[in-house]
């Protein structure tokens, strides 16, 4: 068995992924982080969903850059959306766990639990982002609706996060290269099978696909 193209094909999507992480760091910086982080996030999804559609023509700089420009403006609004109802629910759980209640306290555990749902849903937010044309609010519920249709592929892909990013945190060298860029590709490779259609499934080789409102699973 020649396993000399598979080793090839890591190493190219290794040396792609490093290009993206370095551009995602650039990207981020140049909104001052704070108006770039999301954007650069988004377009990153978008240019691994579309390299994995077409990687023979895209250019990953020239793509990086046309997604960033095109959703700075709705990438920010929904990061900070997901970012103001975290701190809401991580705010209400310092609140009741600081009660000497102990059902409240009790209780509590239940908005912790909400905040760890809501980061994992902010980062799912745009993975399912750069698949459909959806309304602002629609946008917001469809990673909730992803978790609760499909559990468990959602607790494997936060196993398969968090086995990343121990090995991350073990080998902080890596941070420059790899540390976003990998983690969005797992996030990609766990949704994208649910979220295409069989025709697209068999047709890797097609461009600019956007699911309209007739193709959506989630809405």
């Amino acid at each position: 068995m020649n396993i000399q193209p598979r080793i090839n094909q890591i190493g190219e999507w290794l040396f792609r992924l490093t290009i993206l992480n370095f551009l995602w760091i650039g990207f981020a910086l140049l909104g001052l982080g704070f108006l770039g982080i999301f954007p650069a996030t988004s377009a990153l999804f978008a240019v691994i969903r579309q390299y994995r559609l077409d990687h023979k023509k895209i250019k990953l700089r020239h793509e990086f850059i046309h997604y960033y420009k095109k959703d700075f403006v709705q990438a920010n609004l929904i990061g900070y959306i997901f970012v103001f109802l975290m701190s809401v629910s991580w705010i209400d759980y310092r609140y009741l766990l600081s009660t000497q209640n102990y059902w409240v306290v009790s209780l509590s555990m239940l908005f912790l639990l909400a905040t760890l749902v809501i980061i994992f849903a902010s980062f799912l937010v745009f993975a399912l982002f750069v698949h459909f044309e959806l309304p602002l609010f629609k946008t917001i519920m469809n990673p909730f609706r992803f978790m609760i249709n499909h559990l468990r592929r959602s607790i494997l892909t936060i196993v398969l996060l968090l086995v990343w990013g121990s090995f991350v945190r073990h080998l902080p060298g890596v941070i420059p290269f790899l540390s976003v860029s990998v983690s969005v590709f797992i996030l990609s490779r766990m949704v994208e099978p649910i979220l295409m259609p069989t025709k697209e499934k068999e047709r890797v080789n097609q461009t600019n696909y956007v699911m309209k409102q007739e193709d959506m699973l989630y809405y």
